[in-house]
């Protein structure tokens, strides 16, 4: 009848919807299940709303559901009172990738709270129409926000951006800039694998060069890079095996150059406390935030993605309250917590992500080179190879450009 039937058209939507949000927000669903008072919240519910109420599984299901993502895209998020407006009134910020999604949302709010921006993005006028939107919703009503083109691909794009600034003194630099590569997307104009190339090579020269050009080396300089959580792929899978060959990648692999530029984010922010004096540096895992490089970008969200202004909050509180040696170069994450790069990571975290690297080097074809989890020696070796092969990499473009 028509009661069976729309009650099984529900339980089929649910069922999709509920597949749907485990495979794109897995990870934190990995997180939310090791602890306690998840399997506490939901026996409790279990007994009182099914068997004391007579609730359906179904609708019980629902309830679960909408819990989640409560908890993922609220609770969880609430940092608007780690960052106040005296954390970034009168600061100088550097934004890349400025123009759209987190990169967009992030200047608005900086600028709002009194900031000065610049924004980096690929032409003046993806930038003045950043600068426009911004100056026409900043709440304080007083924004400033400085287009500036930035082409990370380009090392002297990034060369002239930094020139730019040449007679400013930056408080905070945000590596925000990203894209998801096609497979056989050709190098960049430098010769690097694109993804690689721009993410973390075009990164790595402008935070060299910013860093350089401090009128006072004892300024302070915060330097945030956004990276993924997909970078736990490469807990697995050794990513970075054929970096000194880099250079003569002749197209994308997709999937995996992203994983691999997203770590490279990972071990650049936590290597420059070793390189730079009176700089803190920490990347940001985001998890699923509705930007024009994801997924469903073109679809919508889908009540499956965070929006930007919700999924910012992590890169602001980077941006502004972390202090702590100790913690200097470790990963933020709205989910997690503050964790040690390749080190934190509870076990079904790391099960998704083996699953998930696993199946994307099998039906592409991939030939990655397995590895266990990063020993703290390994770790550090990650880091070492990291930079010793991007300064080697930066002096062979330059030398050639």
């Amino acid at each position: 009848d028509l009661k069976m039937g729309i009650n099984m058209l529900l339980s089929v939507l649910i069922s999709l919807y509920t597949v749907a949000f485990i495979i794109l927000r897995g990870g934190e669903l990995a997180y939310i299940i090791e602890t306690p008072v998840f399997w506490i919240s939901l026996s409790v519910g279990y007994l009182t709303l099914v068997h004391s109420v007579g609730l359906s599984k179904t609708f019980f299901t629902i309830l679960c559901i909408i819990c989640m993502i409560w908890i993922f895209d609220v609770y969880l998020y609430e940092f608007p009172q780690l960052y106040p407006v005296e954390n970034f009134l009168g600061k100088v910020i550097v934004v890349t990738g400025a123009n759209s999604g987190t990169g967009l949302a992030t200047a608005l709010e900086v600028a709002a709270k009194g900031g000065t921006v610049y924004l980096g993005c690929r032409s003046r006028s993806k930038c003045l129409a950043a600068e426009s939107y911004i100056n026409s919703r900043a709440r304080l009503g007083k924004a400033i926000a400085v287009p500036e083109p930035l082409d990370l691909a380009h090392l002297d794009s990034v060369a002239k951006f930094t020139q730019a600034l040449a007679d400013v003194e930056i408080d905070i630099l945000l590596n925000n800039a990203g894209f998801a590569p096609e497979a056989g997307a050709k190098p960049t104009a430098n010769g690097f694998e694109p993804a690689f190339g721009s993410m973390h090579m075009g990164h790595f020269y402008l935070t060299k060069l910013i860093l350089g050009q401090r009128k006072d080396p004892n300024h302070e300089v915060r330097v945030v890079n956004v990276a993924s959580g997909t970078h736990y792929a490469c807990l697995w899978y050794d990513c970075l095996h054929d970096l000194k060959d880099n250079r003569a990648l002749e197209e994308s692999e997709g999937e995996f150059n992203y994983w691999r530029s997203k770590l490279a984010n990972v071990l650049h922010a936590w290597e420059l406390k070793n390189k730079y004096n009176s700089v803190t540096s920490y990347s940001v895992n985001l998890g699923f935030v509705a930007t024009n490089i994801t997924i469903m970008s073109q679809y919508g969200n889908y009540f499956l993605q965070r929006s930007p202004d919700v999924g910012v909050r992590p890169i602001l509180y980077a941006m502004s309250v972390i202090a702590s040696n100790e913690l200097n170069g470790y990963i933020v994450d709205g989910t997690f917590g503050i964790s040690k790069p390749l080190s934190d990571f509870n076990i079904p975290l790391a099960i998704v992500f083996y699953g998930v690297s696993k199946f994307v080097a099998t039906t592409e074809g991939l030939n990655h080179i397995p590895r266990s989890p990063f020993s703290e020696d390994e770790a550090k070796h990650e880091r070492l190879r990291l930079w010793q092969t991007s300064e080697h990499l930066l002096k062979e473009a330059l030398a050639k450009s």
